[in-house]
């Protein structure tokens, strides 16, 4: 009777999603969240409920790592093509959402894997990370939306995972947990997009550095507990400040507009994930929304 009543519940989830995904996105103002769950992207906006799917490959290919451009309209996204169903290619490319009309273009696909594309603050480039499909590390790229072909490199990794870029609010730097001096070491390095030159921000191990709309902090993980907690950290600080318990694995997390954070965690029902705020100051914490599927990617329109 449980399972049937967990079934019900879902399905009514669904029938809602389809009645209202029509209208998310379009208004002003309203905080919109854009996230990937079952291989397809879609929007949330927490304040009615309501949910738009944007794509629909059914996992013939996976769409992730949505960011959005500094006007709200289009979304770069990375994309994985699966041929035949099910089978993953080795590599993974980046690609456009235009999302007055839908229209997909590609921005740029190699024999490699590009992925954490990341919007500059004025809209004009992309910074993202690419790896070859072989031995070898990670190139974090700047690439002109307008001219794809001509990316140049900013900073290099000898890692191969999880090497990601994210922009200043300025737009003249970008903040990538970069290799110490010390072996296997990692650290929180600001790269001048202009000249390469790298300064190490946050001397200690942390991961996926975020900074704050305003600029003035830093969210990021840390390791905790035989696992990772996410943390914000300030000019000034000794160490970074835990806001959440300790995971096994980093999870998705992203800056709403207004200087609060959001957390993708597992939900309590199936496979259902909970979107918690949380307060960067006091690290309490509430549900934002939920929805039935895992989420692997958050993204605020700015």
């Amino acid at each position: 009777m449980r399972a049937l009543l967990t079934l019900t519940a879902l399905s009514a989830f669904f029938c809602a999603l389809v009645m209202v995904s029509a209208v998310v996105g379009y208004g002003l103002g309203a905080p919109v969240v854009a996230f990937s769950a079952d291989y397809d992207l879609w929007l949330a906006d927490p304040t009615f409920g309501a949910f738009r799917r944007l794509t629909h490959n059914g996992g013939r290919s996976e769409e992730d790592q949505p960011t959005w451009s500094p006007d709200g309209g289009r979304l770069a996204f990375m994309t994985v093509r699966r041929q035949p169903f099910n089978a993953r290619l080795p590599n993974s490319d980046l690609a456009l959402l235009d999302l007055s009309g839908g229209a997909v273009r590609l921005l740029r696909s190699m024999p490699s894997w590009e992925d954490a594309p990341a919007w500059s603050p004025d809209g004009t480039s992309i910074a993202f990370s690419e790896k070859g499909t072989g031995a070898g590390g990670t190139s974090v790229y700047v690439m002109p939306v307008g001219a794809p072909g001509e990316a140049r490199v900013v900073y290099t990794s000898p890692r191969r995972n999880d090497v990601s870029a994210v922009w200043t609010p300025d737009g003249q730097a970008l903040l990538v947990h970069g290799d110490s001096a010390n072996p296997g070491g990692v650290v929180i390095v600001r790269v001048d997009v202009t000249t390469g030159a790298t300064e190490t921000v946050l001397p200690r191990t942390a991961y996926r550095p975020r900074p704050s709309p305003d600029g003035q902090a830093i969210a990021l993980w840390i390791p905790a507990f035989e696992g990772y907690s996410l943390a914000v950290w300030r000019a000034g600080m000794a160490s970074p400040q835990p806001l959440s318990q300790s995971y096994p694995n980093p999870l998705p997390f992203a800056w709403l507009p207004d200087g609060r954070l959001s957390l993708a965690v597992r939900g309590e029902v199936g496979n259902s994930a909970s979107i918690l705020q949380i307060d960067p100051a006091t690290g309490a914490q509430a549900i934002l929304f939920t929805f039935p599927s895992r989420v692997s990617s958050l993204a605020w329109r700015p």
